[in-house]
């Protein structure tokens, strides 16, 4: 079972970007000795320093979200995997959570969705199965295919009788309320 939810932070290429501008700029006219505004070129050359030390720090940064308690995801990878999960069901409904690290709405999602109780009372009696398509493969590919998603972040659900719940699909960026409305109308299906 997979207790915690993990994404990567990534820093903007523009945020490092402008910050090698500042620190190159700064550089070039200490250089030179053409020192007109010693005081704002020394704060070009901080300011840069500064987001190029922020940006790196942020890009290797990994961010483990555990899954607030009375939800817990399990893993599918492939087609196989996933017909397994849905046949462990016992006629409980099942949500799919298509996610990957460098998706920034998955992280919000992961951050600000799950975590709020009317969010956590409404998947309580579902199945939470994740697919992880942060390294996609073969298997995870056929699956997504499977699915018929395009990618990250969707979540499919999926009512008693094993079939995906008319109208209860989510993509993209979502609200709580959306997301109980939807586990809500798949276990009237």
């Amino acid at each position: 079972m997979m207790n915690a939810l993990t994404t990567s932070v990534r820093a903007p290429s523009t945020l490092t970007g402008r910050a090698m501008i500042y620190v190159c700029r700064a550089a070039d006219v200490l250089g030179r000795g053409r020192l007109r505004h010693p005081g704002r070129t020394a704060m070009a050359a901080g300011v840069g320093l500064a987001f190029m030390l922020a940006a790196g720090a942020a890009a290797q940064a990994r961010i483990s979200l555990r899954a607030p308690p009375g939800l817990s995801f399990v893993e599918a990878e492939n087609v196989a995997q996933l017909r397994a999960r849905l046949d462990e069901t016992g006629g409980r409904r099942l949500m799919v959570y298509v996610a990957a690290d460098w998706c920034a709405t998955c992280a919000k999602i992961e951050r600000v969705v799950f975590p709020d109780s009317t969010v956590i009372e409404a998947l309580a009696p579902l199945k939470l199965v994740k697919v992880d398509v942060t390294n996609l493969d073969e298997g995870r590919a056929a699956l997504l295919k499977e699915l018929q998603v395009a990618g990250p972040p969707t979540m499919v659900f999926f009512g008693a009788a094993k079939q995906e719940a008319e109208g209860t699909r989510l993509v993209g960026a979502i609200e709580p309320r959306e997301l109980v409305a939807s586990a809500l109308k798949a276990g009237a299906q």
